[in-house]
């Protein structure tokens, strides 16, 4: 196979999530590297701004707000979604108890949210298409350039995308679709 750069035969190593974990377990990723498994591949994530991480801030306390009891919230922690895949969402709705997860990670969310700056590109392609593959039901990405919320809902089966999309902006209401008898201010997300 000709790769473009003149590079006959080689092709890249997919990582298992296991080989990933395994990884970090080692030490050979350390915690500092900032690096997400997506798709089989080690993504290499940016710094945080201290307007991405006021608006991680923002997002958990209100959606943390909303939670009844046997629900708690990650926030920028791994979910072992797939076999190819461990991304580490900025905020999720987990459903059991912390300590429930101690030995292993949530294989799945209720509700994923990311926090979009300079990750809008992947958080509207890759970590979306991999949300999606997983299942899960409800996937927001806070727009910080456009200052909006963009909301994706019911996965659709085999497909990396979803049924229903739309975009909420400052002085709209959202109520996820785990929580419907709740309601969240898009202005209380941005920062």
């Amino acid at each position: 196979m000709d790769t473009g750069d003149g590079i006959v035969g080689v092709q890249l190593k997919r990582w298992t999530r296991e080989e990933y974990e395994a990884m970090v377990a080692q030490g050979i990723l350390a915690p500092e590297s900032h690096v997400q498994l997506l798709d089989g591949e080690i993504i290499q994530m940016t710094p945080q701004g201290a307007l991405h991480r006021t608006a991680v801030t923002l997002v958990a306390e209100a959606v943390r707000g909303i939670l009844p009891p046997g629900y708690h919230l990650q926030v920028q922690a791994p979910l072992a979604i797939l076999d190819d895949g461990e991304p580490e969402p900025d905020v999720a709705v987990i459903q059991g108890a912390i300590r429930d997860y101690a030995t292993r990670h949530p294989t799945t969310a209720l509700l994923v949210v990311e926090v979009a700056d300079t990750s809008l590109d992947l958080d509207r392609g890759r970590k979306k298409a991999a949300y999606a593959r997983a299942g899960i039901s409800e996937y927001w990405i806070l727009n910080l350039p456009a200052r909006s919320l963009e909301v994706n809902r019911d996965p659709e089966p085999g497909a990396e995308t979803y049924r229903a999309q739309r975009t909420l902006h400052a002085g709209d209401e959202i109520s996820p679709v785990s929580f419907p008898t709740t309601r969240i201010l898009v202005t209380a997300l941005l920062p």
